[in-house]
């Protein structure tokens, strides 16, 4: 390759990358996470059942300000692409959320504009309550087919930990159940 030297250097680059890929013992980035395969259908049908059981429920509460809500992965995920993003302008488009005993899988497209490609994205958080509070660490994540870096994971923690503060200011999370396909929260006024 006399006379393009940078095309070694792009070499040079490709090689540690795929070391920093492989070698999880030297605090690389090991291996990319993979969702569940189950099929995630869209609905205004299930968007709009998540937010009439929401409210029914808080509705329904009374005096013990107490309810009981199980979500599936169809709600949500059709809450989120019909609603929320729909209306703001997020990092991530078209989510798929899927509940699952071991965590959350979040997946979507990066959609940041300094950034022009727009690659598949995939984040697995470990979720629970803790003293009232709804608790979310990331653990594992990709970026396409390849696993995010640790250095990354820990931002989105930092993010998700500012956000969350705040986001659940009117009630407390007395418990979290994840199982296949739901997540059932016990939640009060606070």
């Amino acid at each position: 390759m006399p006379g393009y030297p940078h095309r070694w250097m792009l070499v040079f680059l490709a090689l540690v990358w795929l070391l920093l890929v492989g070698c999880g013992a030297c605090g690389g980035l090991g291996m990319a996470p993979h969702p569940p395969n189950r099929a995630l259908p869209i609905s205004e049908q299930a968007a709009d059942h998540l937010v009439k059981r929401w409210k029914t429920a808080w509705q329904q509460a009374g005096q013990s300000n107490q309810i009981e809500l199980q979500i599936t992965e169809e709600e949500l995920t059709s809450f989120l692409n019909l609603r929320l993003i729909a209306n703001k302008k997020l990092p991530i488009v078209e989510p798929k959320v899927w509940f699952d005993p071991d965590g959350i899988y979040i997946e979507g497209q990066l959609n940041v504009p300094q950034i022009p490609l727009k690659p598949n994205v995939l984040l697995v958080l470990d979720v629970y309550a803790e003293d009232g509070n709804l608790r979310v660490d990331p653990t594992q994540g990709a970026i396409g087919s390849l696993p995010m870096p640790k250095a990354m994971l820990s931002t989105i923690d930092e993010s998700l930990d500012t956000f969350l503060a705040n986001a659940h200011a009117n009630f407390a999370v007395q418990s979290l159940t994840l199982g296949e396909g739901t997540l059932t929260l016990t939640l009060s006024r606070r």
